[in-house]
């Protein structure tokens, strides 16, 4: 190649990559700009801003706080007075100010096995961000036209997302997912060239998880000493109760306890003068696992720990300390079991064992067959407990009518289809690749067998959990993830020259798929509203209520409302009325049928009438859309609860009377 070619080239790379990197970073700042300028605690305000601040000067340091800080942001935002958990500010803001660092710095030199493993990240993060595209585009009909809802999804990105995040599930579904990507690379690549960072990462982790399990203990001693018999109260409490102080899920609870606990093993067999310490932060954290009643993650814990025990033994020079291994992982597997014990033997706050993995298995049926019908794209991020009823056995919807999977792994296939679960389990592979030979090799490398340990006991609890979906959960599962990397290229002691670079075909692959992901996403959009229950979609009137007659009617509170009709209606009757005080004592309205005028109708004040319509024969897809253009005589203000007898002047519709096609 010519010289001014290739440099022509690289130039063109450079500024690709620095646009792309500071297009998420754009994407990261604004919901935290609008955090800054809002009405919040200035406490809050304050930590959120440093944290941006020192990840965009010192991104080694912002990771380090961030590992001990994201799983408490739910008690941090309790002392700032913040209205909601401060975790996801905090990741949002640890990744604006990195990938802003990123986008106008000198591109770092990673290692080809490095780079290898961001391939399955941009296309798994393509995937997931093809998946709120389509999500939202299948939600605009529900909410508002489309330019108004454009300007609601940005106002409530400005300033609502960390405060309501079931508005817009796609969009906020789908971030959580894309802020744990981002967190694995930015850890990934941070400790790839420092394994002490690598290592002091991983234990402010362990650190944060402790005072997790902390204030799990103290909520189960004040509820202890509430009680009159404290010793009797602490032995039915530790049997029955489940508690998780922190986090909404106490499986995920659990399932962050095993998984630090596993990490808190590898630092203190390789600590010599503060064993004590690290034998104690254990113990704490066993505890705390025991009160979350989580039974995978009690059996995930000596699963890991005889798995790991084996490689120990394996390893040349891994019996020096071979009876401090031996008290550490068989001790671990007693306390797990014994504290399973009481649980799938009687528990009289939850369901039976047997009930439970009957559950289980109901929901890994329904999450397979969402799976099996819709195969290559999924249902969409966020989308799975919405549709869930739909999949579920009777006596299984009688409990739930709708539910997660229960399943990270299935929940993962089911949302985002075939395209999103491989490069995530190319993720998931191509980490293990690289910390095998560091845990398999010829000596023990303790801190990297703890944090490969952890993951694994993590991943196990997914087959009966969904930790990925506490934000708090996830966001350490991914920075340890991440940190494996660092970890085991410190282990393997491998220079970025004597690496092997990444298989031009497989790159090459990555970018025809993302190609595809992008030009299929009008076919998905259109699929998805097709696919969507439209006859449940309206746009610009208010909630269903009755008028004074009793009758049940809505406001038309737009000046072009919108519903739709199925299209095995052959006709529909529109109850329509006029109510006004002292303006004209009649009005005319437009009906569009499908954006053409298909009536003009002239409504009098005070009476229902009813607009019989003929619909055509033939339809365009599943749905008509009928539209209502009334002017000025939408409602501003209709009545609420708080004031159902005030006066409104506007047009109230009915519900529309549909009439069947005659059957041939």
């Amino acid at each position: 190649m010519w010289p001014w070619l290739a440099h022509r080239k690289q130039a063109l790379v450079v500024v690709a990559r620095a646009g792309l990197l500071a297009s998420l970073a754009a994407v990261a700042w604004v919901p935290i700009l609008g955090l800054l300028v809002s009405d919040v605690p200035a406490a809050g305000r304050v930590v959120v801003a440093s944290l941006a601040a020192v990840a965009l000067a010192r991104p080694g340091i912002a990771l380090l706080f961030l590992a001990g800080l994201a799983p408490l942001g739910g008690i941090v935002n309790l002392l700032c007075g913040m209205p909601y958990s401060l975790t996801e500010p905090l990741v949002l803001a640890f990744l604006a100010g990195w990938l802003s660092r990123e986008a106008f710095r000198r591109r770092t030199l990673l290692s080809a096995t490095t780079q290898g493993l961001l391939v399955p990240v941009v296309l798994l993060a393509t995937v997931v961000g093809a998946s709120i595209a389509v999500g939202l585009i299948a939600l605009q009909p529900f909410v508002a036209y489309p330019q108004q809802f454009l300007h609601d999804v940005l106002t409530f990105f400005w300033s609502d997302y960390f405060d309501n995040r079931t508005l817009f599930e796609p969009l906020t579904s789908g971030l959580t997912f894309l802020e744990g990507l981002g967190l694995f690379a930015a850890a990934a690549i941070l400790t790839e060239g420092s394994a002490d960072l690598a290592r002091a990462v991983a234990r402010m982790t362990v650190a944060g998880a402790a005072g997790v399990a902390a204030l799990c203990l103290n909520r189960l001693v004040t509820v202890v000493l509430r009680s009159g018999d404290t010793w009797r109260a602490l032995e039915h409490h530790l049997a029955t109760i489940r508690i998780s102080a922190v986090f909404s899920d106490v499986n995920a609870a659990g399932s962050y306890f095993a998984m630090s606990a596993i990490v808190a093993i590898g630092f203190g067999i390789a600590a010599s003068r503060i064993r004590w310490i690290w034998t104690g932060i254990l113990c704490l954290l066993m505890m705390a696992l025991w009160l979350t009643g989580s039974r995978v993650a009690l059996f995930a814990v000596p699963i890991t720990g005889a798995a790991l025990l084996v490689m120990v033994f394996r390893a040349r020079d891994g019996l020096r300390g071979k009876r401090l291994v031996i008290v550490a992982f068989v001790g671990l597997a007693l306390i797990g079991v014994g504290g399973a014990i009481p649980f799938a033997v009687r528990d009289p706050v939850r369901l039976s064992m047997k009930q439970s993995m009957q559950d289980r298995w109901d929901l890994t049926r329904a999450a397979s067959a969402m799976a099996a019908q819709h195969p290559v794209f999924g249902v969409g991020i966020g989308g799975f407990r919405a549709l869930s009823g739909e999949f579920f056995t009777p006596g299984l919807r009688r409990l739930f009518p709708r539910e997660n999977a229960h399943n990270n792994f299935l929940q993962i296939l089911a949302e985002l289809g075939v395209v999103g679960f491989v490069p995530f389990l190319w993720i998931l592979g191509g980490v293990g690749k690289r910390i095998w030979p560091g845990v398999t090799g010829k000596t023990v490398d303790w801190p990297l067998l703890g944090v490969a340990g952890g993951v694994v006991a993590f991943l196990i609890t997914w087959v009966s959990g969904h930790p990925l979906l506490i934000v708090e959960v996830s966001s350490a599962f991914w920075i340890v993830l991440g940190t494996c990397v660092g970890l085991a290229r410190a282990a393997q002691k491998v220079s970025s020259t004597t690496d092997r670079a990444p298989r031009r075909w497989l790159s090459l692959l990555s970018v025809a798929l993302v190609v595809f992901i992008v030009l299929t996403m009008p076919a998905r959009a259109r699929q998805a509203v097709a696919g969507a229950d439209l006859v449940q979609a309206s746009i610009g009137f208010s909630q269903w209520g009755p008028d004074e007659t009793g009758r049940r009617s809505r406001w038309i509170v737009a000046p072009r409302a919108q519903f739709f009709v199925p299209a095995n209606a052959s006709g529909v009757r529109l109850p329509l009325r006029l109510v006004a005080a002292d303006r004209t004592p009649a009005t005319e309205i437009s009906i569009y049928l499908d954006g053409r005028l298909a009536n003009r109708v002239h409504l009098a004040v005070g009476t229902w009438n009813t607009v019989a319509m003929v619909l055509p024969e033939h339809a365009r897809g599943p749905f008509y859309r009928v539209e209502i253009d009334v002017g000025d005589w939408h409602a501003s203000a209709p009545p609420t609860a708080d004031g159902p007898d005030r006066v409104v002047e506007g047009i109230q519709m009915g519900k529309p009377l549909l009439v069947s096609k005659p059957k041939r």
